[in-house]
């Protein structure tokens, strides 16, 4: 984990502004999203998560990125639909499901 956290260091170190727009952006369209594919959804959270990981965000723990990356797969979204839902409507889905555990979480912060 040390090497991880040396990356990172270096990482913000040489193109800090790049990796805070990233990371800023990400966190944006996941508030905002109408519209998730489980890709698009995957790459914002993982900025997310270094920005988080960098100290950039506070009061998002990763416990919280973790349960979303659980909760946001198809075969959980058809579960709390209690349907099959086409990769379409799972998109819509995904990004409700989303905004409204950001907007929970970020309550209790």
């Amino acid at each position: 984990m040390g090497h991880e956290k040396e990356a990172q260091a270096t990482l913000l170190a040489d193109a800090s502004a790049q990796v805070e727009d990233k990371v800023w952006r990400a966190y944006g369209i996941l508030q905002h999203a109408r519209v998730l594919s489980g890709q698009d959804f995957m790459n914002l959270l993982s900025a997310v998560r270094l920005g988080c990981s960098l100290g950039l965000i506070d009061g998002l723990p990763l416990g919280f990125i973790n349960q979303l990356m659980i909760v946001t797969q198809p075969s959980h979204l058809q579960a709390e639909a209690r349907s099959d839902l086409s990769s379409a409507d799972r998109d819509v889905r995904r990004a409700e499901l989303v905004r409204r555990r950001w907007t929970e979480q970020r309550g209790l912060s």
